[in-house]
């Protein structure tokens, strides 16, 4: 994990790091690989919550991601997409792994198509400096 995000998430509680032998079961679970920064950050923190800049942001730690998609709805642009964490505010983050580079972005919780998404950068570090201005929505 760079500084930059390290010093992004400062005002975060953060978990102990996964480990690479868990991350690989949810990228094999979600039929996903994510990029190597999210796996920097999970390996650093699984699971993250609090404010960065003006957003709130509950980063799932990766077990939570297993199944996850079950209460999620959304069209056959969602194949590849990982739902990691949520604004609370009824704002999924996902990434979109089955492109390169990949995509962060945001999806409404609940049904969602293609056109609702939002996309807020092409790194961890991209996605979290557009979410902390809160001026993504």
């Amino acid at each position: 994990m760079t500084n930059r995000i390290d010093e992004m998430l400062r005002e975060c509680e953060r978990e102990l790091g996964a480990s690479l032998a868990a991350i690989e079961k949810t990228e094999k679970a979600l039929k996903v690989s994510f990029p190597e920064d999210y796996i920097a950050v999970m390996t650093a923190s699984n699971g993250i919550e609090g404010f960065v800049g003006k957003e709130y942001l509950a980063v799932f730690s990766v077990e939570e991601k297993i199944g996850g998609y079950s209460e999620i709805s959304y069209d056959e642009y969602a194949e590849g997409v990982a739902i990691f964490a949520n604004n609370g505010g009824g704002e999924g983050f996902g990434i979109v792994t089955s492109i390169n580079p990949p995509e962060y972005i945001c999806v409404p919780l609940g049904a969602w198509h293609k056109e609702d998404v939002i996309v807020l950068g092409h790194s961890f570090l991209e996605f979290l400096e557009t979410i902390s201005t809160g001026d993504y929505i």
